[in-house]
């Protein structure tokens, strides 16, 4: 039996969201565009519009901010690329523990001459506020935190840095792919300008995404891409509307089963893991068990979210747990690879180390 651990990078979809997918791709299913003008054109638009309801209200936001992409990776790509050609350039600060999707666009930025300013995280995993304003010039037009770390779990303090740029008039932009659902976002509270959002990452299906573009103040972003005039003329083409409407199920606010109400995003992530646990063994001691006296589980914290689970493994080398010819991380009779357990190269770049390093110490 193969038990999949890395929901660090993707879930499993829900029930619910297969669902939505199969009543629009069954056959004899009404397939439309929404920017259509006929009947069932409009009727996809309203399917669509409340798909972006749904998705606005896990975050607190009206339904205009919302800006439907494939992904939260084209969703950072949107925010930092958009924001600096609307700006007209200016300094950018991010941080040395961000997901590809930011670290390789403030590279290609640097490259057309943006100055980019990492900051590096402390013992904990975590960039402080303090950190970040030290790195702020007055040029700084961008500042681009995480949420939560999609290898460690470390929650970052968000809402501090988002009311430091506020105060600084600094637009700031926060991936919160691994957020959604697992800590408490209200953009009301937050004054974040941008935020991006994966469905996958929350039971939804993958190839679905959003950017929260905040309208009070005006957070404006120059369209990376074009052709169709689409999300506010954000971004090209037509959108898939199976998809939206399964992503936003998956950020739903309300569950009703016929057994039980669910009143929150994160009341309702908390339900599909329920649904998966049922009938398993705890998967922490069975862990426990084949790897015995080797292993030893860390306690979360305050400063990571509940469903990334951290161990360390006395003496063990990385590589014979990883090894893709031996299908992931077999030890015994089939425990497999859990996101934690990684490899660095045999010269790691800058930035991994720093992660592996500063998480360790």
């Amino acid at each position: 039996m193969t038990i999949y651990l890395d929901h660090a990078a993707t879930t499993p979809l829900a029930s619910e969201a297969w669902a939505v997918m199969r009543a629009h791709l069954a056959p004899g299913a009404e397939h439309a565009n929404a920017a259509s003008d006929h009947a069932p054109g409009a009727r996809a638009a309203e399917a669509v519009a409340a798909a972006r309801a749904q998705v606005a209200a896990l975050i607190g936001a009206r339904p205009d901010e919302i800006v439907f992409t494939s992904g939260a990776t084209e969703a950072d790509n949107l925010a930092l690329k958009g924001s600096l050609d609307y700006l007209g350039g200016g300094h950018v600060v991010t941080t040395r523990i961000e997901h590809k999707a930011v670290l390789d666009v403030a590279q290609h930025l640097e490259t057309l001459g943006t100055p980019v300013t990492r900051v590096a995280p402390g013992a904990d995993g975590r960039v402080t506020a303090e950190a970040v304003a030290a790195a702020m010039r007055p040029d700084t037009a961008l500042v681009s935190v995480m949420w939560v770390n999609n290898e460690t779990g470390a929650v970052n303090p968000v809402p501090e840095i988002a009311r430091l740029c506020a105060e600084r008039a600094v637009r700031f932009h926060t991936d919160a792919a691994q957020a959604a659902g697992r800590v408490p976002i209200d953009v009301g509270a937050v004054p974040v300008s941008l935020l991006s959002l994966s469905a996958h990452k929350c039971y939804g299906p993958q190839g679905i995404g959003a950017l929260y573009v905040r309208r009070r103040p005006r957070a404006r972003v120059t369209p990376q891409q074009h052709g169709g005039g689409h999300e506010q003329g954000m971004r090209f083409s037509w959108r898939v509307m199976l998809r939206e409407k399964a992503g936003s199920l998956a950020y739903r606010v309300a569950l009703a089963d016929g057994r039980t109400v669910v009143v929150s995003p994160h009341d309702y992530l908390t339900e599909l893991q329920y649904r998966e646990m049922v009938g398993q063994p705890d998967l922490i001691l069975q862990l426990a068990h084949h790897i015995r006296d080797d292993f030893n589980a860390r306690g979360q914290g305050p400063v990571a979210v509940r469903a990334d689970a951290r161990v360390s493994l006395n003496g063990r080398a990385a590589a014979p747990l990883i090894d893709p010819e031996a299908n992931l991380a077999v030890i015994d009779d089939g425990i497999a690879e859990a996101h934690w357990i990684t490899d660095a190269p045999t010269q790691p770049p800058p930035l991994q180390r720093t992660l592996r390093l500063s998480a360790a110490r």
